[in-house]
């Protein structure tokens, strides 16, 4: 099944077998009609019970269980679960970066491990670095909507962001959580910053899909 998605100015073409988390999670960015959007990422997920094949030479690590490198004009992230000793996943990005195949190893089929949470995370890893490739970028921070304008608030874990946006909450009124996590800032074509909510918003998942100016950064 192909569902569309719009976040900010980005319509997402998501190919995939129909799963519960993704579904409920992507459900306010649904759209059904035909939309003319800057940017368009066609994204295929593919499941599998197989070792998920990746290079293990001439790699980089860019997390904890992330790695990258690039091959045959796509550039290529997978992730390794020492816990189950596996690539639980893979994501490639050929190169405008608006097609990109997903591959998902079966955790639960196989290993009988718990992954309802897996193919939501990783749409969510492929969609940040297609965003940040087509003029955007995910600012990890408490995001509210006041007045019609968006204010984000960052900091280290732990530090209170959230904390800090529910005392606006408290506070002001015409004032809501736009995204609790990982907002989209994009450059609009007034040359204006807006800022969007994105389905991904850790794990309180509070988010909307609403796109505003951006008034201000804040580090905490």
């Amino acid at each position: 099944m192909v569902e569309k998605y719009l976040i900010a100015d980005i319509l997402l073409e998501v190919d995939y077998q129909g799963d519960v988390v993704v579904q409920e999670k992507l459900s306010d960015y649904l759209v059904t009609d035909s939309i003319n959007a800057d940017t368009k990422i066609k994204v295929n997920i593919g499941y599998t019970p197989d070792d998920i094949p990746v290079k293990t030479e001439d790699i980089v690590k860019i997390s904890e269980n992330g790695f990258f490198y690039s091959e045959n004009n796509s550039d290529v992230l997978f992730y390794y679960d020492e816990n189950v000793a596996r690539v639980i996943a893979k994501i490639e990005y050929f190169k405008d970066y608006k097609n990109i195949n997903i591959s998902v190893f079966e955790l639960k089929n196989v290993l009988g491990v718990e992954d309802s949470q897996l193919t939501y995370n990783i749409l969510g890893l492929a969609f940040n670095y297609a965003a940040n490739m087509h003029g955007g970028f995910v600012f990890h921070s408490s995001s509210v909507c006041y007045d019609g304008a968006g204010v984000a608030f960052s900091a280290k874990s732990g530090t209170g962001k959230s904390t800090h946006t529910n005392l606006w909450l408290n506070n002001f009124e015409d004032c809501f959580i736009l995204n609790d996590d990982t907002p989209l800032i994009s450059k609009g074509k007034d040359g204006n910053f807006y800022i969007s909510g994105t389905p991904w918003a850790g794990t309180t998942g509070i988010n909307r899909n609403v796109n505003v100016p951006l008034k201000a950064l804040v580090i905490l």
